[in-house]
């Protein structure tokens, strides 16, 4: 089993089409959220402390991506799987540029 989660980059898009665009990527952490990234990154003040909640609205206007390269050696791991526990309620997925769920 390879483990996926640890450290992931993360990138803001307004449309799916700009899901295999490497650009402005910031540091993520997986399992984790996009609010508590952009925490720790700077971009958002702590949005747990005060009214800080209220800065953060524009958040959910965009779409999210994570994004996380890996190797494999298929020839070892004919029967590959990919798990995506605790993913949120919506999310695509792609691999290699492939779409492969909703």
């Amino acid at each position: 089993m390879i483990m996926l989660n640890g450290k992931w980059k993360l990138m803001k898009s307004e449309n799916l089409e700009n899901v295999f665009l490497d650009r402005d990527l910031i540091d993520a952490k997986v399992p984790g959220n996009v609010i508590n990234d952009l925490f720790e990154n700077g971009i958002i003040e702590d949005p747990y402390v005060g009214e800080n909640y209220r800065d953060v609205n524009w958040v959910g206007r965009y779409y999210w991506v994570y994004k996380k390269e890996f190797e494999i050696n298929i020839h070892e791991r004919k029967n590959a799987k990919l798990i995506f526990d605790g993913v949120d309620y919506k999310a695509h997925f792609y691999l290699n540029g492939h779409y492969l769920c909703l």
